[in-house]
């Protein structure tokens, strides 16, 4: 019986996100709250490929994303810290929804921990500025 092998697929992030946001994270060290650590080691996992191979249904900084959630259709932007506004439905790359969607793709579907408790969401599509 032959059995193929199984390919776990390493999540993908571009070369400029990489280095914006390890250098996020190196600004806030002297805040280093859970969710920066939480990130740091996320991204540290991440295969990071040239901007340019980056596959265009990726999630990444500054994604526009449609999420199906249990809640109903939710719309936001990933940013960094200092461009999150909630009533722009922009969030930090350091809340833990932003770095649980970051190099995911259309289809995928993903945990969240919302205020009460975790939900699967399905990333329905995602728009990255060219």
């Amino acid at each position: 019986m032959n059995k193929k092998p199984v390919r776990i697929m390493t999540k993908m992030i571009s070369v400029s996100d990489y280095k914006t946001i390890t250098n996020a994270i190196e600004e806030s060290n002297q805040n280093a709250t859970k969710a920066v650590l939480e990130l740091k080691e996320i991204i540290a996992s991440f295969e990071v490929v040239d901007d340019a191979l980056l596959p265009p249904n990726v999630v990444k900084l500054n994604s526009t994303i449609d999420l199906e959630t249990p809640f109903g259709a939710m719309k936001t932007q990933i940013v960094l810290p200092e461009s999150s506004n909630s009533r722009q439905k922009r969030i930090s790359i350091f809340t833990p929804m932003a770095y649980t969607i970051l190099g995911n793709k259309i289809g995928d579907k993903v945990h969240i921990l919302f205020p009460n408790g975790e939900q699967e969401v399905t990333i329905t599509s995602v728009m990255n500025e060219l």
